[in-house]
């Protein structure tokens, strides 16, 4: 059998073992990136910066894993190489604890390649609970990590856990297993209302509307996105993307955005939501485009007004382009959370 067959093996055992083993905690997500397009679907979205490549493989030696490797030579990791989930809800869980596993596999460069573990209450700051490194030179070294507490910060919130290398040239670690994990409580529970991770399928398959410039094109990738663009013109071009959100039966919801925009001088591309069905609209993110921009990344979450709860129109979300000639505005992830709703006037009793 193959030494990293055996890794895999025994990191698959240890990590099935802690999550059994947790007595009275519940499993939030669990994943051994067993599928050859991890981004398909999954709970997974990814930094997509600097020059660091981060990509889901089935089978081989490790049967499934998440590698995160280096491919441009002399450049070197940055913190917008990343990979994380999208968002969890510990709204009525307490003691939120991760357990993950993987092997270092390579390091050529001079300097230490080091992996990090970064948790996010959403809406705050990133925060570093764990690194490991492997030094130059060295054999491939496994890593694993049993019921890593998370802390108070991360109890009733709505949560995301990533994995952030750090290294030069060719340097290169595996995750192979990872688990989120909490114990459960009495309180409220949010609930996933909408997703579109972009997977698969059309636009219009998915209840995206077009309107405005029919010069103005959108499509979607079939794994990663949904990218809008303008062919060989120069006049500017306004168009956009929209979809109605049913949030009957929700209450207090939430909304996480993950997209990109970018372009050339005198274009704008931004993102708007409207909880009238579409009368008027809130500005989630955008760039009134002055210089050049090859692309910038948002992250965005939301509480959304109360008028947007318990509606089946009321809620709408928008990708927005003014542009020439092949500037680019493109959505990667729209979720909406929310507790299930209680009519006005409703009395709650707590035996």
């Amino acid at each position: 059998m193959e030494r990293g067959l055996i890794l895999k093996c025994v990191a698959a055992f240890a990590l099935a073992a802690a999550v059994c083993a947790a007595d009275g905690q519940v499993t939030l997500l669990i994943d051994d990136f067993d599928r050859d397009d991890m981004w398909v679907g999954t709970n997974w979205v990814d930094g997509r910066g600097g020059d660091g490549t981060i990509q889901a493989i089935s089978g081989g030696s490790q049967n499934g894993r998440l590698d995160m490797y280096q491919v441009r030579y002399g450049m070197s990791y940055d913190d917008t190489n990343w990979v994380g989930t999208v968002l969890l809800s510990t709204l009525g869980y307490a003691d939120v604890n991760v357990s993950f596993s993987g092997t270092f596999d390579r390091c050529y460069e001079s300097g230490p390649h080091t992996l990090f573990f970064d948790f996010q209450a959403a809406g705050s700051a990133w925060s570093n609970v764990w690194s490991d490194s492997v030094s130059p030179g060295g054999t491939p070294k496994a890593f694993s990590v049993t019921n890593l507490a998370l802390g108070p910060v991360a109890r009733g919130k709505y949560l995301r856990v990533r994995f952030r290398p750090s290294g030069g040239w060719d340097d290169g670690c595996e995750v192979h297993e990872a688990a989120v994990q909490a114990t459960e409580t009495s309180g409220r529970k949010a609930h996933l209302v909408f997703r579109d991770h972009a997977a698969s399928g059309t636009c219009a398959s998915n209840g995206w509307v077009k309107g405005g410039s029919d010069k103005y094109t959108f499509s979607r990738s079939g794994s990663e996105y949904v990218k809008g663009h303008v062919g060989n013109d120069y006049a500017l071009k306004y168009s956009w993307l929209e979809r109605t959100i049913d949030t009957t039966g929700y209450d207090d919801l939430v909304m996480f955005i993950v997209g990109a925009y970018g372009g050339s001088n005198n274009d704008a591309l931004w993102f708007d939501y409207s909880t009238d069905g579409g009368s008027n609209w809130t500005l989630i993110a955008g760039n009134d485009v002055v210089g050049e921009h090859g692309g910038d990344r948002f992250e965005t979450f939301i509480e959304l007004p109360e008028e947007a709860v318990n509606s089946p129109d009321a809620l709408r979300v928008r990708m927005n382009a003014n542009c020439t000639r092949a500037e680019k505005v493109r959505l990667d992830l729209v979720e909406v959370y929310g507790t299930i709703w209680r009519p006005p006037g409703t009395v709650v009793y707590i035996r």
